[in-house]
């Protein structure tokens, strides 16, 4: 590989990498543990109205799985490419795994569903070729947008019913 070939991939690793952060201490983030006996359909539903969104702006509701510590993966890449830790401060937060975003009217929004690098590393133990991470993201684009929004719509129309 060029040099400039192997620039352009540890760029684009990088960029991967920091995708998938997530601030546990942002007060809008509502946890499984806050929605005890509530109706989800409703839930989002009144969260989003909330935003007070104009028809024509995009928004919605994201469900984040998976959440875990960043250095999980600094330490299995220190390890598996002999790196040593440096001395200065590095921040490590937490990411998630997996995001499944819906729109205004609780639709997936599949073009914003995807997993995250570090889901890939943390469950694989590996680094991949970008072409086949980004095919499997692609992959599940298409397999949200044929069956799992008619089955969550179906689902939460069910729950909402029910009570």
């Amino acid at each position: 590989m060029s040099k400039k070939s192997d620039v352009l991939e540890s760029w684009i690793m990088v960029e991967h990498l920091s995708e998938g952060d997530i601030n546990l201490k942002d007060k809008s983030i509502i946890t499984l543990s806050n929605l005890e006996g509530e109706n989800y359909y409703d839930l989002f539903i009144r969260e989003i109205q909330k935003k007070k969104m104009k028809k024509h702006q995009r928004g919605g509701i994201v469900i984040f799985f998976d959440i875990f510590s960043f250095k999980e993966i600094i330490d299995f890449l220190r390890k598996e490419y002999n790196l040593l830790e440096i001395e200065e401060d590095i921040k490590v937060g937490n990411k998630f795994s997996f995001a499944l975003y819906f729109d205004k009217e609780l639709k997936i929004y599949s073009k914003m569903t995807f997993l995250t690098e570090s889901f890939y590393i943390r469950t694989y133990r590996k680094y991949h070729e970008n072409r086949n991470f980004y095919r499997l993201n692609k992959n599940i684009e298409i397999y949200l947008m044929r069956y799992l929004n008619v089955l969550i719509t179906w689902i939460m129309w069910i729950i909402s019913t029910m009570q």
